[in-house]
């Protein structure tokens, strides 16, 4: 298939949902009475389902076709607080730390290491708390592009090594779950989680000090005898 046949495509919020229950629960805790930002309309549905807990959703998309069609979908299902924006997720359109958290599903496997790098770069860029991604995983039963990299955590996480991601299998992957029953097969998970935290809690903050005052002890010195000099005075 390809997104030429965009509107052969299914646009069932339910089934969607369920599908990706885990990843839309945590898009919608980090971005609670805030701002997220969407990479990759798609079908426009998973912004949907974010934005009616009160959650104001910009998704982005490179196709005008994809976001005319998105916003359709977003009408249809009665969509709040959510607008579809033709952009470039390497070159952003946006202020500095703007966004709560940015969120895409389905894109990732079909762009190479150094695209994925400059889209988390710049989701960083624009986001005060996390990025999530959410990836077919090599269990995933088919390529419905032909285009699409499937591949384990382990291969994902080593993808955004330098953004020292928390990467895993879904663990509620109903859809997986559900074809096991069918195909009465033991459940693999289809789909992998990527999280990038864009925040640094005050415990990591203090460790990173330390570490550096471990590694250069004379700028320590040099601030004692800078703080001293400016107490007694001349």
């Amino acid at each position: 298939m390809a997104w030429g046949d965009y509107e052969k495509w299914s646009f069932s919020i339910v089934r969607d949902v369920l599908a990706h229950f885990e990843f839309l629960l945590l898009c919608v805790v980090f971005s609670l009475r805030r701002r997220a930002l969407e990479v990759g309309s798609g079908t426009g549905i998973q912004s949907c389902f974010v934005s009616y807990f009160g959650v104001e959703v910009v998704s982005i998309d490179l196709s005008r076709k994809v976001v005319k069609m998105a916003s359709t979908v977003s009408r249809y299902y009665g969509a709040k607080n959510l607008s579809f924006v033709v952009a470039d997720a390497c070159h952003l359109p946006f202020r500095d730390r703007v966004y709560a958290a940015c969120f895409s599903q389905g894109l990732l496997e079909h762009l190479d290491n150094e695209t994925i790098g400059c889209i988390a770069s710049e989701g960083i860029r624009v986001v005060t708390r996390m990025l999530l991604f959410s990836v077919p995983s090599n269990n995933f039963p088919q390529r419905d592009f032909g285009d699409e990299r499937l591949m384990n955590p382990w291969q994902w996480k080593s993808v955004f090594s330098r953004f020292n991601a928390k990467v895993g299998y879904y663990k509620l992957d109903f859809e997986s779950f559900k074809n096991s029953i069918l195909s009465m097969k033991i459940p693999k998970p289809w789909h992998v989680l990527i999280q990038v935290r864009t925040w640094k809690p005050k415990h990591l903050i203090f460790k990173e000090q330390i570490t550096e005052l471990h590694a250069n002890p004379s700028d320590l010195t040099h601030n004692l005898d800078e703080r001293n000099s400016q107490r007694i005075g001349p």
